[in-house]
C-alpha cells in the first residue's frame, strides 16, 4: 500500500505561516534552503488544464505539472518547456498527460508570472523523527496574488500523523483551499468563470431586452479578451472565439428583432459586422491550413506533392494576413470602432426598446423558439432530390438561427428537454455543415486554381493536384446532400416534437 500523498492549494499562506503551526509534540521543521526563482503559469488561455485539476508550473527546476485528476502522486515533473503547442514538447511525463488534455488547436501561454519560493518541510516527532515530508510553492503572481502550493507526502506507518497535519492545515483559519482552477484565476487576476466561460445567467423574469443587452455586452467582452492572443498569434483558437462572440451577438440583434427599434437593431448589425468583417480571410486561411494533412490524404500519393506546395503558398498568405489584422487591432481606428459599440451598449437609459422589449425573458422564449422550429420544419419538408444546393444552405441557416435560441435560453428550462433537442439539431447540423463546408471549400479551391499563372512546373503540379482534390470533395458532398431528408427524418421524430411542446407551452418545461 502506498502512503498517502495530498496537494492543497492555498490563498495567502507561505512556508513561514506553517512553521508556526502549533502541533503539539511534533513540529514542522525546515530542510534545506529556500529556492527562489521566477516562475511562468503555462496553461491555455481558456484555462483547460485548471478546469482538469492542476496547475503546470515552469521555474528554474523544471516544469512541473500539479494536480490530482490522473497526475501520479499529485506531481509529475520533466525539464521546463517553453510555451507552444504540446506536440511540439519534448516527450516526458507532463507532456503525456497534457496531451489527453489541451486541444491540439490551442497552444500553451504564460497566463501568469513572478517569482515563486521553493521549500522544503519536515514534519517530525520529539525524536526530529520524520514522519510527513512538506514541499511548498509559494507563488507571487505580478496581480499581488499569492498562492502555495502544497503536497504532503506521509512516510510509511505515519498515515495518522499525515492525517491530523491535513486537519491542522485544512480546518484552521491559517488557509483555504482554493483548488487548482481557483488559484489559477487569482495568479491571473480573474474571475474563475470568465476562463472557463461559464453559462450566460438568465433570470425567467428579466425584462428581454435588459437581458439581450447584458448579452451583448457579455460578448463584447469575450470578444476583446481574445484580441491580445489575436494580435500575439498565439493560436488560430483566439481568432475564432474573437469570431464566435461577435457571430453570437450579431446573431442575437437578428433574431431578436422586435427585442430593439429597428433603426437600433440596424446600427447594431452594421456595427458588429464592421467588426467581424476584417478577420475573414485570416480565418478562412486558418481553416484551411488545420485541415492541411487531412486535404493531402484525400488524393494520391502522386498528387499529395501539389498540395504540399499549395499549402505552403496558403502558410506564405496567412502570415501577410495575420500582420494585417494584427495592425488593425492596434490602430486607433479599431479601438474607435469598438468603444463605440461598447458605448452604444452602456449608453444612459439603456438601448431603444422594440414593441415586445418589456416581455419578461420566460414570456419571450416561448414563443420565439417554437417559431424557429416550425420555420424549420417548413423549410425542410420543401427540400427534396431535387432542390438546388441554395435551398440546403438555407435549411442549414434556419437550424442555426434556431440552435442561438435554444442555446441562448437553456439555462430557462429542463435540462432533459433541451439536451434532447440540442442532440438531435446537432445530428442534423452536422451533415448540413459537412454538406456546406464542401462546397465552400470547392468554390475556394476553384478560386485558388484560377490564380494560378503561367505554364511554370509548380502551377501545373498545383493545378493537377488541385483538380482531384476538388473531385473528391465533389463526390463527398454529393454522399452528404443524399444524407439531408434521413437526417431531418430523424430530427422531426415525435420525441423531438414532444420535447419542444414541453419546452415552448406555457408553464412546461421551465427549469
Amino acid at each position: 500500500m502506498q502512503p498517502e500523498t495530498q496537494l492543497l492549494f492555498l490563498r495567502g499562506a507561505g512556508g513561514d505561516t506553517f512553521e508556526a503551526l502549533d502541533l503539539g509534540k511534533r513540529r514542522l521543521r525546515r530542510a534545506g534552503e529556500d529556492e527562489v526563482s521566477r516562475f511562468a503559469l503555462l496553461d491555455t488561455f481558456d484555462g483547460e488544464v485548471a478546469a482538469r485539476g492542476a496547475l503546470l508550473v515552469c521555474s528554474g527546476a523544471g516544469a512541473d505539472l500539479m494536480g490530482s485528476a490522473g497526475v501520479t502522486g499529485a506531481r509529475l515533473s520533466q525539464p521546463r518547456c517553453r510555451p507552444g503547442y504540446v506536440s511540439e514538447m519534448p516527450a516526458g511525463p507532463v507532456t503525456s498527460w497534457l496531451a489527453g488534455v489541451v486541444s491540439p488547436l490551442r497552444a500553451l501561454i504564460a497566463v501568469a508570472e513572478g517569482e515563486v519560493v521553493h521549500r522544503r518541510l519536515d514534519l517530525v516527532d520529539g525524536r526530529e523523527k520524520t514522519q510527513v515530508r512538506c514541499t511548498l510553492w509559494t507563488l507571487h503572481g505580478q496581480t499581488g496574488a499569492q498562492v502555495t502550493i502544497l503536497r504532503l507526502e506521509a512516510l510509511r506507518g505515519y498515515d495518522k500523523a499525515f492525517r491530523k497535519l491535513v486537519e491542522a492545515i485544512t480546518q484552521g483559519d491559517m488557509a483555504v483551499d482554493l483548488g487548482p482552477l481557483a488559484a489559477s484565476a487569482a495568479l491571473r487576476g480573474v474571475d474563475p468563470e470568465e476562463i472557463t466561460g461559464a453559462v450566460f445567467d438568465l433570470a425567467p423574469e428579466e425584462r428581454i431586452i435588459d437581458t439581450a443587452t447584458r448579452f451583448l455586452r457579455a460578448q463584447l467582452a469575450v470578444a476583446r479578451r481574445n484580441e491580445p492572443g489575436i494580435i500575439a498569434d498565439h493560436d488560430t483558437e483566439f481568432l475564432h472565439d474573437y469570431r464566435v462572440a461577435l457571430r453570437r451577438a450579431r446573431s442575437v440583434v437578428a433574431i431578436f428583432r422586435d427585442v430593439f427599434d429597428a433603426a437600433t437593431r440596424e446600427e447594431l448589425k452594421r456595427r458588429l459586422g464592421a467588426l467581424m468583417a476584417p478577420t475573414g480571410a485570416l480565418r478562412d486561411l486558418d481553416v484551411y491550413l488545420i485541415e492541411r494533412d487531412t486535404y493531402a490524404s484525400l488524393v494520391s500519393a502522386d498528387r499529395r506533392r501539389g498540395i504540399e506546395k499549395l499549402f505552403d503558398r496558403l502558410a506564405d498568405r496567412r502570415e501577410a494576413a495575420q500582420a494585417e489584422l494584427a495592425g488593425w487591432l492596434k490602430s486607433p481606428d479599431y479601438r474607435q470602432a469598438m468603444q463605440e459599440c461598447v458605448m452604444l451598449l452602456e449608453g444612459p437609459g439603456g438601448l431603444p426598446p422594440g414593441p415586445k422589449a418589456g416581455r419578461s425573458a420566460l414570456e419571450y422564449a416561448r414563443p420565439l423558439i417554437w417559431k424557429r422550429y416550425r420555420k424549420v420544419q417548413r423549410v425542410a419538408a420543401r427540400i427534396d432530390a431535387t432542390s438546388p444546393d441554395a435551398a440546403v444552405h438555407d435549411l442549414r441557416i434556419h437550424c442555426k438561427k434556431l440552435r442561438y435560441a435554444v442555446e441562448f435560453f437553456a439555462p430557462l428550462f429542463d435540462g432533459r428537454d433541451i439536451a434532447r433537442i440540442l442532440k438531435r439539431l446537432k445530428t442534423l447540423q452536422d451533415t448540413l455543415g459537412r454538406f456546406n463546408d464542401y462546397a465552400v471549400q470547392r468554390q475556394a479551391l476553384g478560386a485558388f486554381s484560377a490564380e494560378l499563372r503561367g505554364n511554370t512546373r509548380d502551377a501545373i503540379e498545383i493545378a493537377t493536384s488541385l483538380g482531384a482534390l476538388m473531385a473528391v470533395l465533389e463526390i463527398r458532398q454529393a454522399k452528404e446532400r443524399a444524407r439531408v431528408a434521413a437526417r431531418f427524418a430523424r430530427f422531426d421524430a415525435p420525441e423531438t416534437h414532444r420535447a419542444f411542446e414541453a419546452v415552448c407551452k406555457p408553464g412546461g418545461g421551465a427549469g
